[in-house]
């Protein structure tokens, strides 16, 4: 039961949790993203910062409607704590996103799916290893560099443990194979830590 990750479920237990919050957040930046895409192919220019706001805001607000409709009208106030902490967060981001564009960066794509899915050559050729996975984030700079994005809601602590030892960090590496060739234009990979207080 601790291999496979086994555990009896609580009947009617539908509270919200760590999960649920990141759910949240990485569906509402994807959205954001994508309108702001749309946006700018039409307009020719980036919004100004009060419009991201707003429009980033607008993006929360559909999300956190999915998520109360699908967890039950009950969930509303189980919410709340999201619904305070996705303030700060939002502003964070958005002081992060500026100074990030302005240095040359811009969202590509999110939820990269590698279509055909790749596969590892192993040293069994006739068996290779299927990858399967999605990155979070594709950005191009305007030199024309990748750079991967994998969104993180834990405390920037837990983050840089998690990388102290590089040996024990494979996600990142991992989706570096997912690119296949693309990932010779990688120019970093990196966790993009959104906690609401950092």
């Amino acid at each position: 039961s601790r291999l496979l990750g086994l555990k009896a479920t609580a009947e009617l237990d539908q509270d919200p949790d760590n999960s649920d919050w990141g759910q949240f957040v990485h569906a509402t930046l994807l959205a954001f993203h994508q309108a702001l895409q749309k946006q700018t192919q039409t307009q020719a220019q980036t919004p100004a910062k009060a419009d991201l706001a707003t429009l980033l805001q607008r993006c929360a607000d559909a999300q956190m409607q999915q998520l109360q409709t699908h967890m039950g009208e009950a969930a509303a106030a189980l919410l709340l704590p999201y619904r305070h902490a996705w303030p700060q967060l939002a502003a964070n981001y958005l002081a992060w996103l500026t100074q990030d564009s302005n240095q040359g960066w811009s969202f590509t794509q999110g939820e990269f799916l590698p279509d055909p899915p790749r596969t590892l050559a192993l040293d069994a050729p006739e068996v290779p290893l299927r990858l399967t996975g999605s990155i979070d984030r594709l950005d191009r700079h305007t030199d024309g560099q990748l750079r991967v994005l994998d969104y993180k809601t834990t405390a920037i602590k837990t983050l840089k443990d998690k990388v102290k030892n590089p040996l024990e960090d494979t996600q990142l590496p991992f989706y570096a194979l997912l690119l296949g060739a693309a990932a010779q234009q990688i120019e970093s990979l990196a966790y993009l830590g959104l906690h609401e207080s950092e």
